[in-house]
């Protein structure tokens, strides 16, 4: 009868086990999941181009997300948001802000490429999209040097790129 006990006991704490062992890896993957896609709604006002969806960006940034402002994915929507209006400064002021909260990332030095881009200003797009090929050597990175390079109409390092 012992015996018994025993072997029941051990089958239910392997059974509790299993339970416990599925239920972190849910939460977790749920943690990281959230983590991801908490400026979904953001990210899908952004993507829209709207001069109104931008400016409700910035409202649910400033007002749901505030806290998150020493991040560089805060930054980089505002940025996005700014150019989006047609307020280019404050767009480059933000995307600065956002590089000096992660200056390893390939993908801020692009954005701040493209926005550079966007501007006008190809010899400082250039170096940002140099940057961001050092950092990370993407196709897409090569592709924007390029147009850099034949926007300054330096159509032999256009082609080299």
């Amino acid at each position: 009868m012992i015996l018994l006990q025993k072997q029941l006991l051990k089958k239910n704490n392997n059974i509790m086990n299993k339970i416990f062992i599925s239920f972190f890896f849910f939460f977790c993957f749920n943690l990281i999941s959230f983590g991801q896609n908490k400026y979904n709604e953001i990210d899908n006002l952004l993507d829209s181009e709207s001069m109104l969806d931008a400016k409700l960006a910035i409202e649910k940034l400033e007002s749901s997300f505030k806290s998150e402002n020493k991040t560089s994915d805060y930054w980089l929507r505002m940025s996005k948001a700014n150019l989006n209006i047609f307020r280019y400064e404050d767009a480059l002021t933000d995307m600065d802000k956002a590089i000096n909260f992660d200056s390893k990332n390939a993908n801020l030095y692009y954005e701040k490429g493209r926005l550079l881009n966007n501007l006008d200003k190809n010899e400082q797009g250039l170096e940002n999209f140099s940057k961001a090929i050092y950092l990370k050597p993407e196709p897409e990175f090569y592709f924007w040097k390029a147009i850099c390079h034949q926007n300054l109409q330096q159509l032999a390092d256009a082609e080299a790129n």
